[in-house]
């Protein structure tokens, strides 16, 4: 029932952005490809580098000023961290991969610039290392679901080609065996589920 709701909500969402594209203004663009990295955080205040990429379809309303388009987004993430316990000391390294859709709206402050905000879900699959008091060795691996809410600021210098920076919030729901590895092992309470807040830049195409 789940996957179907998901699938009726990303097919509305795409009939959306097929409608705002065919009422895109003549001399405006339709698409856009985007690319990005930058550092994050997590709760714990654990340090994380990300890269993402993204497209997207959409387009102007006459006579509305913001834009719409609908993104499939995929980014990936790495966290490195040492956790000490009574346990030891345990090395841990966690990748993420995200596979994310949603609307993103375009709010322009001038012809060139412009800020964005957008609300993006869908899955994620991770495998992180455990390497425990340089003895004990694990790999689990987690599947789930996954949200990314952002907001940002756009130069556009031409017509074809947008810099700009942002801030996400990016969470997830459904890690199951990184915890069970970090409490069976008595790091339960110093590893973390991996929210965190990313700052980054990113450059697009528009065609």
């Amino acid at each position: 029932m789940n996957k179907a709701r998901a699938l009726l909500v990303i097919s509305v969402l795409l009939c959306i952005g097929a409608g705002a594209s065919r009422q895109a203004q003549a001399r405006g663009t339709i698409f856009l490809l985007e690319g990005g990295a930058g550092l994050g955080v997590t709760d714990s205040s654990e340090s994380a580098w990300f890269w993402q990429a993204a497209f997207g379809v959409g387009g102007k309303l006459r006579g509305f000023p913001p834009r719409f388009y609908f993104l499939v987004d995929y980014s990936g993430d790495e966290l490195d961290s040492t956790l000490h316990s009574p346990a030891g000391v345990a090395d841990r390294t966690l990748v993420d991969h995200l596979l994310l859709f949603g609307p993103r709206i375009y709010l322009p402050l001038n012809p060139r610039i412009r800020i964005y905000f957008q609300g993006l879900l869908g899955s994620f699959w991770s495998q992180s290392e455990w390497l425990v008091n340089s003895v004990e060795s694990y790999q689990p691996s987690d599947r789930g679901m996954a949200g990314k809410f952002s907001f940002g600021l756009q130069l556009r210098p031409l017509k074809a080609l947008s810099i700009g920076v942002g801030i996400d919030r990016v969470v997830f729901w459904g890690r199951e065996q990184d915890p069970a590895v970090a409490a069976m092992t008595g790091f339960g309470a110093d590893a973390d589920d991996a929210d965190h807040t990313r700052f980054g830049g990113t450059v697009a195409l528009h065609f």
